[in-house]
Order: C-alpha cells, then sequence, then structure tokens
C-alpha cells in the first residue's frame, strides 16, 4: 500500500511491505521539506540498528529521508518545527524498556538514507546504534556535529571543504571499527574524539585555509588508533598513557609534548590532547 500527501511543503509517501519469510513486518517511509531560504536548521537522527547512510543532498531540498524499518518493534520518526528549524528523523522504540529487540544484524534489512542542504548552516546530531553507517558532510555547512554510535562499523568523511567554520565536533564511539577521513576539511576548531574498545583511524587530510589552527582531545580505552597526519601540518601531541604504546617517529619532544620540526613555521596547527588506558597510538604521515 502506498500513501503519498503534502502538507506545508513537506512530501510524505508510506509503502509496507509483509515479509512472510520472517517474524519482521518492514514498512518504508519517506519525507522531504522544500528548501524555503531557511536560514539555519538543527538536524536530529536516532536510529537503533541497521545501515545508515547520510550525504549533501543536490535536489534543492531542505532535507530528505527514506526509512525501511520493522513495525512490530520501531515506530518512524519524523518531527519538524518551522519555528525552531528543528526536525528529528529515524526510529523509536515501541517499547522503550526492551534492551533486546530481536533482531538478526546480519539479517535486518532496516535502513535509513538522509541527505541536507549543503547551503544552510546545520546543527547535527547522529545517536547511531548497532549497524553500518556511511556519513559524507564534505561540502555541507556545518556549525556544529554530534555522534554517538554503539556497536557499529562507520566511515565519516570530508571529501571537501566544509562551507563554514565549525565550532566543535564530538564523536563518541563503544565497541566498534570507526573511521573519520579529511578531518583538515571538517574546519572545527576543536575535535573530540571518545572511544571504548576497537579499531580506529582518524584521517587529517584535506586543505584548511591558512590559519586554521584545531584543538583534538582523544580518550581512548582498550583500543589502537592511527593517526593520518599531513607532513605539512604543524603537529603536537601530549600523550598520557598507561599500558598502551605511542609511535612518535618524526616528532621531537620538548618537555611533556611532542612537536613536528615544522611546528612553529607551519600554515596551520593540529594540537592534540590523547589518554589512552591499553592499546596503541600509530601515527602515519601523509605525504
Amino acid at each position: 500500500m502506498l500513501n503519498v500527501s503534502t502538507r506545508k511543503g513537506v512530501l510524505f509517501a508510506v509503502l509496507a511491505v509483509a515479509t512472510p519469510l520472517s517474524a519482521q513486518t518492514y514498512e518504508s517511509v519517506s519525507a522531504a521539506r522544500q528548501y524555503r531560504s531557511e536560514e539555519n536548521l538543527h538536524v536530529s537522527v536516532s536510529f537503533a540498528v541497521g545501515s545508515f547512510v547520510l550525504r549533501p543532498d543536490h535536489t534543492g531540498s531542505l532535507y530528505r529521508a527514506g526509512l525501511t524499518y520493522d513495525r512490530e518493534l520501531f515506530r518512524a520518526v519524523h518531527e519538524y518545527s518551522p519555528r525552531s528549524r528543528t526536525v528529528a528523523l529515524g526510529v523509536r522504540s515501541r517499547n522503550e524498556n526492551r534492551g533486546n529487540f530481536n533482531l538478526d544484524l546480519d539479517d535486518t534489512r532496516q535502513k535509513l538514507e538522509v541527505t541536507i542542504a549543503p547551503q544552510v548552516p546545520v546543527n547535527l546530531e547522529l545517536r547511531l546504534g548497532a549497524g553500518e553507517s556511511e556519513i559524507e558532510l564534505g561540502g555541507l555547512s556545518l556549525e556544529r556535529i554530534t555522534v554517538e554510535s554503539g556497536a557499529t562499523v562507520s566511515n565519516l568523511n570530508f571529501d571537501s571543504l566544509n562551507q563554514i567554520e565549525c565550532e566543535e565536533m564530538a564523536i563518541t564511539v563503544g565497541a566498534a571499527e570507526f573511521a573519520v577521513y579529511g578531518l583538515s576539511n571538517s574546519r572545527c576548531r576543536t575535535i573530540k574524539f571518545k572511544a571504548g574498545a576497537g579499531e580506529f583511524t582518524l584521517d587529517f587530510s584535506g586543505t584548511p585555509p591558512d590559519g586554521y589552527e584545531s584543538e583534538v582531545e582523544i580518550e581512548l580505552g582498550l583500543a589502537v588508533l592511527t593517526l593520518r597526519l599531513p607532513s605539512d601540518a604543524g603537529v603536537a601531541i601530549e600523550v598520557r598513557r598507561f599500558l598502551a604504546s605511542f609511535d612518535s617517529d618524526g616528532l621531537i619532544k620538548r618537555g611533556s609534548v611532542y612537536y613536528s620540526p615544522n611546528y612553529d613555521a607551519a600554515d596551520y596547527k593540529l594540537n592534540f590532547s590523547v589518554s589512552t588506558i591499553i592499546g596503541s597510538v600509530e601515527i602515519e604521515w601523509l605525504r
């Protein structure tokens, strides 16, 4: 059954699909809002389990979303407030107290795809549970970014410059395999990365404007972290570690801080504060 309606510039479509081969009954819904010269937007996404994709929108919409979900366990969420210019997307559990969704993560067909207008300044909040995520933020206009992720395999990428300066990006990850690429394109003055157990990559490739300087705070548990750093960036790293190794190749220690030889003369700087318990911190220099 397909239902389509339009209200106040928002297009809704619902497609219900029964699946006799499993206990789950999946439903697909979509939503979009036309761009009306909004000055800013707060996007909040909550997605408990499944495949998640986010990328810039190239259709002229303020945002678009397509969701396939198990309607026995979840409720679809699409809430937009024109007054506060806030949109909430994703799913909510039908039983907030239920700890086990009884979903086979290798078999679930739950997925959410979101696109956002690149020209609108955005405060972005992502709360992701278990599953896989592909997040492309390059070319968007991001003022602030918050990502909370559970047991996921995720890639977050800035393939081009953020169109505006970003105040802060905060990423909190549980037991996961999580990689962020093109961080120097984020234009975030402060980057906070907190992770539990897993393998993580923070890649600072990109072409930031001259004079760009970012403070990077990293807190790790049982983790293997790879820092991919541009050789032309001025890098300073202060490390606090317990039962963890740190690769300081290419750095010079002054007091308690490790510096790249070009730190004082570099056009842009990356200042790291790293705290790690068990695991390793490796450095790869990007030429």
